[in-house]
Formats: structure tokens, sequence, C-alpha cells
């Protein structure tokens, strides 16, 4: 365990070997020295390289009692509160054999700038759930992995070429296109038509709108999360993302065209404030068979006609 750039903690566990840990110290040193520069937004307070990361994740929990809602599963990467910063714990299977250092240079600042949105995005303070409450935090959750995914890919590929001077690796490479064309085949959603269109019918005769919301949100949520980073790939790297572009523009409904503009438009310029983008993503649900509404009880949803 090290103390890196701005006092940050660098604390491998993983590697056998002691040439392997001091070169997996000298990877997370780069992530560090980058993130430095974000310190009067997000302040990492320690990475760790876990070898069992559920207990990583836990003992940085206890020790603030901060941790908040745990992802299903485990990811490649998580981040806690700590006393003075981010404990970013990084998964071990993100150091076995199928990754390199620039496939995980990608994830780490991924994850960095989810923390830097974390900051920097409006909450949305807790209240009344209705329906623009929850567009809005689909819309910005969306919007996030956006940008974090354009960001990730530009950062490692300027690293790999400029201070590394290394050709971006094969492996980097067929991993991008493979999890391009996996978020595409998730955000297309063959089949989902076919099961919105019969819960649309089942609204239609039963009026059971709980019912209705516990799938057809969660489906219609995982589609527009994986089409944000579809895109992302297909804006950050045209010349590998062809045939997947051509697939997203035959498949996806017309009102997906104005929310990618407005992704595009958003991340080019800065602009954090994405109230304008509720209305792109309501015709967007719409037209997958989606239509929320406000009723006298809350967050409802109405049968979409026709589908």
């Amino acid at each position: 365990m090290e103390v890196g750039a701005v006092g940050t903690v660098i604390d491998v566990q993983v590697g056998a070997l002691e040439e392997t840990r001091k070169a997996l110290h000298e990877e997370l040193s780069v992530i560090v020295g980058a993130a430095a520069k974000l310190t009067q937004v997000v302040r990492i307070e320690r990475i760790v390289a876990a070898a069992d990361f559920a207990s990583v994740v836990a003992t940085a929990v206890a020790e603030t009692g901060r941790g908040g809602r745990r992802p299903a599963g485990e990811p490649h990467i998580l981040s806690v509160p700590g006393r003075t910063g981010w404990v970013m714990v990084l998964h071990p299977r993100l150091f076995g054999p199928g990754f390199d250092a620039h496939i995980r240079h990608a994830l780490y600042w991924h994850e960095l700038t989810r923390l830097v949105h974390k900051m920097t995005f409006p909450a949305l303070l807790r209240g009344k759930v209705d329906r623009e409450r929850v567009l809005m935090g689909e819309l910005y959750r969306a919007f996030g992995e956006y940008d974090a995914a354009r960001k990730a890919w530009a950062w490692r590929d300027a690293l790999v070429r400029d201070a590394l001077h290394e050709e971006l690796s094969g492996r980097a490479v067929d991993d991008f296109v493979r999890s391009l064309a996996g978020q595409a085949a998730v955000a297309l959603g063959h089949g989902r038509e076919d099961m919105a269109r019969r819960l649309n019918d089942t609204l239609r005769k039963d009026g059971d709108v709980a019912g209705f919301l516990s799938v057809m949100r969660g489906m219609v949520v995982q589609r527009t999360v994986a089409l944000a980073l579809a895109w992302a790939g297909m804006d950050h790297a045209p010349d590998k993302a062809l045939e997947v572009a051509g697939a997203l523009r035959d498949g996806l409904p017309v009102a997906a065209q104005p929310l990618l503009s407005f992704f595009r438009n958003r991340h080019v310029s800065g602009v954090t404030d994405l109230r304008e983008g509720v209305a792109l993503l309501d015709a967007l649900w719409q037209a997958w068979g989606l239509h929320l509404a406000d009723g006298p009880d809350g967050l409802t949803a109405l049968p979409v006609e026709p589908f």
C-alpha cells in the first residue's frame, strides 16, 4: 500500500509476483495522477485492486456507514464514500485474462466521470414520484453513461497514443467492438416489441398499472441505457461502428434521432441542464410502448395507441 498523487492511497492486493504488483501500481498511478486535476470536483481517497471484492467493499462501507444502495451483482468497479473522498474498489476479474491495461484505463476513466457527474449533475430531490421526475432521472442516467463512455474512450486513446506511444491493443479493439454490438442488440430489443404490444393489450383490458409498470418500465430503462452506450461507441469510433450504426438507423423508431442529437449537443457543449430532453425521452419511450402519465394517486401509465 503506497500513497500516490495528492495523498491518494494505492492498494494493490492482486498479483502473485512483486513485479506484477509493481506494474499494476504504476498503471493505477496514471489514473490517480489524472484524477488529481479534478480534486475541486471529486477526490479519490483510495484506489484498491481488491483480491476479495466483496470484503473490501463491505469494509469501506462499514468505515463510514455511507455506502448507499448496492448494485445488483458485482460490477467491475464500485466507488463508495470514504472519510475524505471516494474509495474506488476494482474487481479482481479486471486483472484476469479477459482484460489488459488498455481496456482497464477506459474503465477507470468511465468510473471517474461517473463520480464527477454525481457531484455536478443536479440532485433530484425526494418527493412525490411523478412522470417528470421519473423521466428526468432516467434521462440523466442515460446521458451520464453516454458522456462517461465517450470521455473514457477519448481519454484512453489519447493516453495510449500520446503518453504511452503505443497502438491500441487488439484485445481493446475487440472488446470495444464486442461491447458496442452487445449494447446495440439490447437497445434494439428484438422480440421486445411483441412483448410491449402484449403488455399494452393487457393493460387496456385489465387496467393493472402496477403489473404493467413492474415489467415495462425496467425493460424500457434497460434499452435506454444500452442505446446511450451504443450511441457513444458509434460517435467515438464511426469507422468501427458502421454495421451497428446501420442497424440502429434501421431498427430504431424515428423518435430516437432527436434524443441522439440532444445527447451530442450536451456532450460537446458541456451543459448539464437536461430539462429540454425530457420530452424527447418521453417520445422514445412511447414509441417503445411506455406512456407515463400523472394520475390522482401518483405515477400511472396509459395504453399506447396504436401499438
